[in-house]
């Protein structure tokens, strides 16, 4: 199976790609056996996420809501055990 990734524009070819590849490469937490609250305190632990969210998240936020009050509420669903088996 290939998942077909279009890159927005017509003067660029539309690539093909396997669809593990994809996955495995921009979403590391939907491929099997991924720990995903793990994955998640890992991001919040070393604040990896939190340059591009000031930079670039609070710009379309009509009422921003700071990086520490936003990650808090990552920490409480990896912590919640909704991603257990």
């Amino acid at each position: 199976m290939t998942m077909e990734v279009s890159l927005a524009s017509l003067s660029f070819p539309t690539v093909e790609l396997p669809v593990e590849s994809y996955v495995y490469q921009y979403c590391p937490s939907a491929a099997s056996g991924v720990n995903v609250s793990e994955l998640l305190m890992e991001i919040i632990d070393k604040e990896i996420y939190k340059e591009d969210y000031a930079s670039i998240t609070t710009y379309f936020q009509r009422e921003p809501i700071s990086y520490d009050d936003a990650i808090k509420s990552v920490e409480i669903i990896a912590r919640s055990g909704i991603f257990e088996e």
